[in-house]
């Protein structure tokens, strides 16, 4: 089936939901589906930082010494697809709205939605967390540096919200990236090549080509590792700029679109299903001696790929199912994301020294975290005009 050539995306009003063919056909409305699908990732964040103390191998700001290997599975599974799948949406519907808005409207919104809240964030609640880890160090470890060294780091005042400096640099890279995308000696190699009808196999390798590619650049270039202010490093920036890039190249291409949006839940399930059995041949690639690094890499990569595209159309399909639940949680997303960090430092900390299984500490963490996020979003912030914008960028 040949490709059809690039055509502007048809944008909606915010009040009508998706339905699985509007982005197909045309029709006019907003994609609903996807608002959620994004902020599932992000509420993801809890489950992930909330597993950190207590997951094996990991060395996060609290460190409760349990090292649970099914919480590391359960930590990393969702860590593999959160990010790239936030990126992809990122990118997708930041292209819907340059082509609405243009880019200098595009850029003057995106900046208020990003910049403020990392602004904000990064003064208030971040600096509260930082301060009160350093406090914490001091005040507990004096004379038990063993403790503190297993229980208690620093951390680093930037955190968890390195994602907000890349959506910035995406942002105002996408005019350029869109154009690209729509240039026409691409559209015309690409129409009745066999790309053009295995517009499912573009989305899973492109961006793990990509991968490939950038680890073996950085192999000759270490400096890409160096991490920079605490947000990141250059590779990183690239690797989720890939998944970003396939966002926008996902909202340029009308069949790669179609495929995605009404890719059928079983197949869904089946990518899931391939990338989860791909991370656990990373992680035992990993674990035996004398295997080739490069071999777990390759199956990390397929893992990202293969999760991101499954886990987006399954989130899509289950918001759809559940549009209440769905709406509730796009509303909260970032409110929940930017505070939750601060209380499962909190609650962690305070259970280090109960004796308790880690699974029920763990369930703690994430239940205390998730639930005054989400209350603090719904009694404080979404009642005042001024806090919505300091925190979530919107009036």
């Amino acid at each position: 089936m040949p490709m059809p050539p690039p055509a502007t995306p048809h944008f909606v009003p915010e009040s009508v939901a998706l339905e699985p063919s509007a982005l197909t056909r045309g029709a006019p409305s907003r994609i609903r589906e996807l608002d959620a699908t994004r902020a599932m990732l992000m509420m993801l964040g809890v489950v992930v930082h909330a597993a950190n103390p207590y997951a094996a191998q990991a060395a996060w700001i609290v460190t409760d010494g349990t090292n649970q290997v099914w919480l590391h599975h359960l930590q990393r599974i969702p860590h593999a697809f959160r990010m790239p799948g936030f990126f992809l949406l990122a990118g997708f519907l930041g292209t819907l709205a340059l082509q609405k808005r243009g880019p200098a409207e595009f850029l003057r919104r995106r900046t208020i939605r990003l910049l403020w809240p990392l602004i904000t964030s990064l003064l208030t609640i971040n600096a509260l967390q930082y301060w009160y880890v350093h406090w914490y160090i001091n005040v507990h470890c004096r004379g038990q540096s063993e403790f503190c060294a297993a229980h208690a780091t620093a951390g680093l005042w930037v955190s968890h919200l390195w994602f907000l400096f890349f959506l910035l640099g995406y942002s105002l890279l996408l005019p350029l990236i869109a154009r690209l995308m729509h240039w026409a000696p691409i559209g015309r190699r690409l129409h009745g090549t066999p790309l053009a009808r295995m517009p499912l196999f573009v989305a899973v390798t492109a961006p793990l080509l990509g991968s490939l590619l950038l680890k073996a650049a950085a192999g000759y270039f270490p400096w890409l590792y160096q991490r920079l202010i605490g947000v990141g490093s250059l590779f990183d920036f690239a690797t989720f700029g890939l998944y970003f890039g396939l966002g926008v190249l996902i909202a340029s291409w009308p069949l790669l679109r179609q495929r995605i949006v009404s890719l059928p839940g079983t197949t869904a399930l089946l990518l899931t299903s391939v990338g989860v059995a791909a991370y656990f041949a990373a992680d035992l690639a990993a674990a035996r001696q004398g295997v080739n690094g490069r071999t777990a890499l390759i199956f990390w990569m397929l893992c990202q790929a293969f999760l991101t595209i499954g886990c987006i159309r399954l989130f899509m399909l289950l918001s759809s199912r559940l549009p209440g639940l769905a709406t509730r949680i796009a509303d909260s997303s970032y409110t929940v994301y930017l505070f939750h960090h601060f209380f499962v430092i909190l609650t962690a900390l305070a259970l280090v020294a109960w004796p308790g299984p880690a699974g029920l500490k763990f369930l703690i963490v994430m239940t205390v975290a998730g639930s005054c996020s989400y209350q603090l979003h719904r009694q404080v912030i979404s009642r005042s005009r001024l806090l919505r914008l300091l925190f979530n960028g919107a009036w």
